[in-house]
């Protein structure tokens, strides 16, 4: 609910990070170690979990505990929601990965590079009996990105087949 007031405007996002689908890939990253380690494995904000995506605290300090009861209710359902829903990197790879066994690569993010790897360590992980099925899939959505030109994939591809093989090995 927005004030009519001049207010503070919080955004809480909520991430989730599994040290196991990110570590392994840091010395193929283009990205400098602070910034891969900053990384999260899934994020949420309030709008993707059906909630609000705003908290605003005018900026007199009128209805102060109003506001601040509302903003941590939401955040521990918000929070709870996330962090339940993906316990386990098993979670993880049933929510985000195992879909691509019955549907088509449209599901897959068209931006970014570092959720390939995500997704391909949680399957090699989880289901290594079902890796080469998602690996098909999303190398196929990598050569697609790559012919885009999205910066991301373009920066990882002169080192895909290096980096799949240390995956791989």
């Amino acid at each position: 609910m927005e004030t009519d007031k001049p207010a503070l405007r919080l955004y809480p996002i909520y991430l989730r990070r599994f040290d196991i689908l990110h570590k392994w890939f840091e010395p193929f990253s283009f990205k400098d170690l602070k910034d891969q380690r900053s990384n999260y494995t899934i994020g949420f904000d309030g709008k993707m979990l059906d909630t609000s995506n705003y908290f605003y605290f005018p900026q007199d300090g009128s209805r102060y505990s109003e506001r601040f009861t509302f903003l941590k209710e939401n955040i521990e359902k918000n929070a709870k929601a996330v962090f339940t829903r993906y316990a386990t990197v098993e979670d993880f790879y049933r929510h985000k990965v195992q879909p691509l066994l019955d549907n088509g690569i449209s599901i897959l993010p068209n931006v970014g590079a570092d959720w390939i790897f995500f997704y391909l360590k949680s399957s090699q992980l989880v289901a290594p009996h079902d890796y080469p099925i998602i690996r098909n899939k999303i190398m196929k959505q990598v050569e697609m990105m790559n012919r885009r030109g999205e910066p991301n994939v373009i920066e990882i591809y002169p080192k895909l087949n290096e980096i799949l093989n240390a995956l791989e090995q």
